[in-house]
């Protein structure tokens, strides 16, 4: 024989099962009070105010450690990707990771930002997902904000710079 209902411990009424939430400590596998009892219970626990004032600090607490977790992941998978490409500046050399950025080689960055993610992390989340393709490279923020600003990073100017005398220097000596 089947039990398809039980009393409830609180209110005394006789319930269906389906009226009753599962609890692990009773045979049958609910809890003693009904659905509604049970919900009334907690909503009068938790508006007393100690234990509001306890849920504040562990909110507080579990928030701290949440930002914690997400800034060491954000810069583990920063760290990464620009281990993927080659980990310091494509124009000077520059190798602390802080000062390093991904820079879109042919330009199109916003724009690829923007159809990706609106977060920090959406574009090294995409580089590492589609296994790191071409057309990307690493460059400190000086560089990268030079060649979006001047289309080109002095550093590069002053390589061409010397390479153009270089070979004048050649041509007439020839």
């Amino acid at each position: 024989m089947k039990i398809e209902a039980k009393k409830c411990s609180k209110c005394g009424k006789i319930k269906a099962l389906y009226d009753y939430y599962k609890g692990c400590v009773k045979t049958n596998g609910l809890r003693s009070e009904c659905k509604k009892c049970s919900e009334e219970y907690t909503k009068t626990y938790r508006a007393r105010p100690e234990i509001k004032a306890l849920q504040l600090v562990q909110s507080r607490r579990l928030t701290a450690k949440r930002k914690d977790y997400n800034k060491s992941e954000r810069d583990r998978l920063k760290l990464e990707v620009l281990s993927a490409y080659g980990g310091e500046c494509a124009c000077c050399g520059e190798n602390i990771p802080i000062f390093l950025s991904i820079d879109h080689i042919k330009g199109g960055g916003t724009k690829h930002r923007n159809s990706i993610s609106k977060n920090s992390t959406g574009v090294y989340r995409w580089l590492r997902k589609n296994n790191y393709p071409p057309g990307f490279q690493v460059l400190c923020f000086n560089c990268n904000r030079a060649k979006h600003f001047n289309g080109t990073c002095p550093h590069q100017l002053a390589a061409m710079q010397a390479k153009g005398k270089e070979d004048g220097n050649r041509r007439r000596g020839d």
